[in-house]
């Protein structure tokens, strides 16, 4: 591809980087911010920072490893991003960063902006869902009770996964659905059926 023509005129450029600019030989290993990240996605219209990026960040790599939730808020407009005056692609930092005490996921995970204003996040090798508030809050909490053999009992400790630091119970991401009212969320597996109070159409879990 060159670097003409397309949607935004750009051809088969990079419309967008953020995190590491020194990949674009930009700033120095002090300026980077992601480390591994997953499941960056646009927040989706309802949230109110609908528009904006979201990502999990795993935090591999880091001098002290641990993992955040950020939202990013880039200034672009059709297609075409702000650059700032070193060069690098703005903003300067995340408008939100969620990080409680000893969350370290150095694998998979995810990040969901949800409609009530709230994040979904999921700890992907504790095998753990968490919906935060604006506030850093967690209003509701699941642990994922199927593993690759089967289910595990709700009231017993999970037993340790096939790499180190993970649960047996491990998850790629889930990916919530909220509705206007309280439902009974009902999720199917194999001689198995959960069910569970929440606003919430649907819950969706990939391994």
């Amino acid at each position: 591809a060159g670097h003409e023509g397309g949607t935004y005129g750009k051809g088969g450029d990079f419309l967008y980087r953020w995190g590491n600019p020194q990949v674009y030989q930009k700033g120095l290993s002090s300026d980077q911010q992601l480390f591994g990240q997953h499941d960056v996605q646009w927040i989706e219209e309802g949230h109110t920072q609908e528009g904006n990026i979201i990502l999990f960040n795993n935090g591999a790599g880091r001098s002290t490893p641990y993992s955040t939730v950020e939202i990013l808020n880039p200034d672009h407009e059709n297609g075409h991003y702000s650059i700032l005056t070193n060069g690098t692609f703005g903003p300067l930092a995340p408008s939100w960063t969620w990080s409680p005490e000893g969350m370290y996921a150095p694998v998979v995970s995810g990040a969901q902006g949800l409609s009530n204003g709230n994040v979904m996040v999921t700890i992907g090798t504790m095998g753990a869902l968490q919906e935060v508030s604006p506030d850093g809050e967690v209003v509701w909490s699941y642990i994922n009770p199927i593993g690759a053999n089967g289910t595990f009992q709700q009231s017993l400790e999970l037993p340790p996964g096939n790499l180190a630091g993970t649960t047996a119970n491990m998850l790629f991401k889930g990916h919530l659905f909220l509705c206007p009212r309280r439902h009974t969320w009902v999720y199917s597996a194999p001689g198995h059926e959960y069910q569970m109070a929440h606003r919430t159409c649907k819950l969706t879990l990939t391994g």
